[in-house]
This record gives C-alpha cells, sequence and structure tokens, in this order.
C-alpha cells in the first residue's frame, strides 16, 4: 500500500506503479493508502524529492491501475489469506497503514514475523535536529507499531547515511548501457546536491532498500535490543526517536535498532538485483522489438 511522504499519496501511488513497469514486475497489487497521518494532515518534500516524488526521471507510464479496494483492508486479506508462513511488513515512509491495521485488524499479528521500518534516529535528525523524516511525519503511528509486541526493527538515518552511492557505484549502474540504467542513475542522482550541501555529505545515500536487504540477509546488519519511544507532544523534536541505549527508564525493551551495516556486501546484493532487473528490462524490450 502507498502512503503520503515523499509526496502526495496519489502521487506516490502513480509512482510504485510506474517503478514496477520499469522493472517489469508483474503480479504485485498497488493500492492508495493514506494520505494524512494517524492525528496530522498530509504533507510532502518536494525540495528533496521533486514535485513527482521522483526527481525529474522520466519512468514510463503504467499499464497497471491500483486496486479499488480499501487499503487497510487489501492488507490484511493478503498477510492472512493462504499463508504457510508467517510474513515481513516493510515501511519506508510513515508508518500510518500499518498502524492502522495493527489497530483495526489487531488479530493480524498472528501473521506477522516482524515489521522493518526505515526511519528514525539515534541523534542527529533531518527533519528537525532530533527528529528524521518518515518518523516526524507521523510520530503516533510510529509510536503504536514500536508498542505492537510484535518484532520491530528500526534502520535509523546513521547506518542509511552510511551506504553512499559514490561514484563508482554510478558508475556501475550506468555502465548497464541501459535506458533502464540511466533512468536509476538519475532517480539515484537527483537529490545529491542537497545531501552535499545541507547534509555535508559527499555523496547521496539509499535508505529504503536497507529494509529489504536485512529482511533479505539479516546476518549483515548488527542491531541493538533496546527501549525506543517517540516524542509526539514536543515544541522542538516531535518524532525524535528516543533511543535508550543504557536501559536508563527500566522499560521494556521494545525496538531491534541497527547499528551497522556491512556496506560492501550491501552494494554487492543491491548491484546484483539491479543487474538482474536490468536484464529482464533488455529481454522484455528485445520481445517488443522482435514482434515489430
Amino acid at each position: 500500500s502507498t502512503v503520503c511522504g515523499n509526496q502526495t499519496v496519489d502521487k506516490t501511488t502513480i509512482n510504485a506503479l510506474k517503478t514496477l513497469e520499469l522493472a517489469k514486475i508483474s503480479g504485485i497489487d498497488v493500492v492508495k493508502g493514506s494520505d494524512e497521518g494517524l492525528c496530522r494532515p498530509s504533507r510532502a518534500c518536494p525540495e528533496i524529492h521533486g514535485k513527482t516524488g521522483l526527481g525529474g526521471a522520466d519512468l514510463p507510464d503504467p499499464k497497471q491501475a491500483p486496486l479499488e479496494e480499501n487499503a487497510i483492508l487489501h492488507m490484511f486479506k493478503v498477510i492472512t489469506t493462504k499463508r504457510s508462513r508467517k510474513v515481513s511488513v516493510i515501511c519506508t515512509s510513515q508508518e500510518t497503514n500499518v498502524a492502522i491495521l495493527l489497530k483495526v485488524f489487531p488479530e493480524v499479528k498472528d501473521y506477522i514475523e516482524q515489521i522493518v521500518i526505515m526511519g528514525g534516529a539515534i541523534g542527529l535528525g533531518n527533519m528537525t535536529a532530533g527528529a528524521e523524516w518518515n518518523i516526524e511525519g507521523d510520530p503516533e503511528a510510529a509510536q503504536v507499531i514500536f508498542n505492537c509486541g510484535l518484532k520491530v526493527v528500526m534502520i535509523p538515518i546513521e547506518v542509511t547515511h552510511t551506504v553512499l552511492i559514490t561514484p563508482e557505484i554510478f558508475a556501475t549502474i550506468k555502465g548497464f548501457g541501459t535506458k533502464f540504467g540511466d533512468i536509476v542513475v538519475e532517480l539515484l542522482n537527483f537529490f545529491a546536491h542537497t545531501y552535499k550541501t545541507v547534509f555535508r555529505m559527499p555523496s547521496p545515500p539509499l535508505h529504503d532498500p536497507c529494509t529489504l536487504a536485512y529482511v533479505a540477509h539479516p546476518e549483515i546488519f548488527t542491531t541493538e535490543f533496546l527501549r525506543v519511544d517517540v516524542e509526539c507532544g514536543s515544541k522542538y523534536n516531535d518524532g525524535r526517536t528516543n533511543c535508550d541505549f543504557y536501559n536508563t527508564s527500566g522499560r521494556p525493551k521494545n525496538v531491534h535498532v541497527a547499528t551497522k551495516v556491512q556496506v560492501p556486501k550491501f552494494w554487492e546484493l543491491m548491484l546484483d538485483a539491479l543487474s538482474k532487473a536490468n536484464a529482464k528490462w533488455k529481454s522484455q524490450l528485445m520481445k517488443i522489438s522482435y514482434q515489430f
């Protein structure tokens, strides 16, 4: 399901469909979720992600349409129907949809192995002094998830900021020699200037795929099981994730917080995935050319 964040939910929904079209992936449903937080209005971040939410990249128009169904009901049915094992739920934007799912259908927890989120910060934030964007957009939703009783894994910006898209990585993807590779480079490079001028980083980081890497290969991450609470009524730092490393509160630990990732191994996995997607893109293109 989609949610507001990088842009409005209408735009993130079309972006999800366009991404599937670019990667020639079929069989994955897209359903439009919430365009506002549990207790907060909708917002977007065009200064980082552009007017469309995908920078200036020109992705192909999708052939697939979003499902005309309530997102929360659809998520519940997909997670609980005909499953031979529990599922991992991944959040790469604000956590509104999943928080609503847990509250409306608490029985869904019996089918969930873990919830893995990209968001939060151990120290400095990237939207306020202490809050990261995804959590700051709907801190109440994050607090619901952190206290849901399931295994929750938080991959904060301290970790994602080590996964830098270096010139060597850009060159490798550009070396695919396809429009697919060119679009990926354009997507990854759009916010490089902002990260260099605002956050003083030599190369832009890659945030969201860290969640997928954790689900597929948790062994490349170092985590600590901590008490984490979210500021929901702070004058200056709404959305701050207070990570109690020394257990000073004495409250039960509730979140596995990633503190490190093996960056070379991550890029090995990521480039392998992109290479396979590129090969599929070329294969589909050749089929289309042959038909003509």
